[in-house]
């Protein structure tokens, strides 16, 4: 059984914006307050953590986010999953909503 065949950037981007009742759209936008912000580096986290997109490609689909900012996120998150439980909770319940098919059920049921 493979958890991460369910991982791909548009389960990641729904999964985590659906956790935060933000829009996909959020995620791609410029908007930089920490509302849509510390969304948008979670997903580019577990996009790092669980595709194999490079960080070019990531940050692309971020809205023509630079593969730096890819890195920062991908580094500021690791550090606060470590220090903070609520956020290694969030991450791990998002994760959890993907493996389990609930987040590509969603992704099915809106392209409908």
């Amino acid at each position: 059984f493979d958890k991460n065949k369910y991982f791909n950037i548009v389960t990641i981007m729904t999964a985590t914006a659906s956790h935060f009742e933000i829009k996909v759209s959020d995620l791609k936008s410029k908007n930089r307050s920490r509302r849509i912000s510390i969304p948008r580096q979670i997903a580019m986290y577990l996009c790092r953590e669980h595709t194999k997109l490079s960080l070019p490609d990531i940050g692309r689909h971020f809205g023509g986010k630079d593969h730096t900012t890819v890195i920062f996120a991908h580094k500021k998150c690791t550090r606060l999953i470590n220090e903070n439980d609520d956020l290694k909770k969030t991450v791990k319940t998002i994760t959890a909503n993907i493996e389990s098919g609930k987040t590509l059920r969603n992704v099915a049921k809106k392209s409908e």
